[in-house]
């Protein structure tokens, strides 16, 4: 007579999450996610002008949607769904931004709304005698010299920070599923 061999029982199932824009939880989350990334990054930029900072705080924006969306859920996030988590994040953060680099390329696009900011800048110049400030106001003076670099310029940033939100999106589900393993 054969003893059967008795198998532990089968581990409980961690629902993974299917995350979408039909995700209201990862709308939510990615969203509020952008929002402080956003709010974070002017801070940051009126600290460090420089902008060098500015790269770690998109990957930590990735991360916080990610984490946030594991408390908020209880679902368990895979590399994938962490990366698609940060590319929602950084989707509605680069919407504001480019909703502001338009608003500023019609206000420049403008005679009076530009001639106002020279006279601006013009006296901010005096002030600070600044190479930057000087090639701000060659710029202002023809628009049309900037269109195509800021182009270009928004699209790279697009790119990277795209990058490093799914970076940080794939490291946040990484984390969360550990913690919430082990609870």
């Amino acid at each position: 007579m054969e003893v059967a061999a008795q198998l532990p029982p089968p581990l409980p199932s961690v629902r993974e999450a299917v995350i979408n824009f039909g995700n209201k939880t990862a709308v939510g989350v990615s969203v509020m996610a952008a929002a402080v990334t956003l709010f974070l990054l002017i801070l940051l930029t009126l600290a460090v002008p420089s902008g060098v900072l500015a790269p770690l705080l998109f990957c930590a924006g990735g991360f916080l949607a990610a984490t946030l969306y594991t408390r908020a859920s209880g679902e368990a996030l895979s590399p994938r769904s962490g990366a698609r988590m940060g590319f929602m994040t950084c989707l509605w953060g680069f919407l504001v931004v480019l909703l502001f680099f338009v608003l500023l390329a019609a206000a420049i696009a403008s005679p009076d709304i530009r001639h106002s900011l020279l006279l601006q800048m013009q006296q901010m110049q005096q002030m600070q005698n600044s190479p930057q400030m000087a090639q701000n106001l060659k710029l202002l003076e023809n628009p049309t010299d900037f269109i195509a670099p800021t182009i270009v310029a928004v699209a790279l940033m697009f790119f990277v920070w795209t990058l490093l939100s799914m970076l940080g999106g794939m490291i946040g589900a990484r984390l969360s599923n550990r913690n919430h393993a082990s609870r």
